[in-house]
């Protein structure tokens, strides 16, 4: 539980599971763009969304 890689992943789930972007009824948006891929959910006025580059495996979390 103390390395950084399971920190980070136990980030991610208290972010999912908090933000109500990922409410029940919530709308999920993707778009792609060549090798980049946008996921956006959005929910009651809020939303979240995870910028996916599969050429060079970056990401981005908004």
């Amino acid at each position: 539980m103390g390395k950084e890689v399971v920190k980070k992943q136990l980030e991610l789930l208290k972010f999912r599971n908090t933000n109500p972007a990922f409410g029940f009824d919530a709308k999920l948006d993707i778009q792609r763009n060549g090798k980049v891929m946008t996921f956006t959910w959005e929910n009651g006025g809020n939303k979240a969304q995870l910028i996916a580059n599969f050429e060079d495996y970056s990401f981005e979390i908004r």
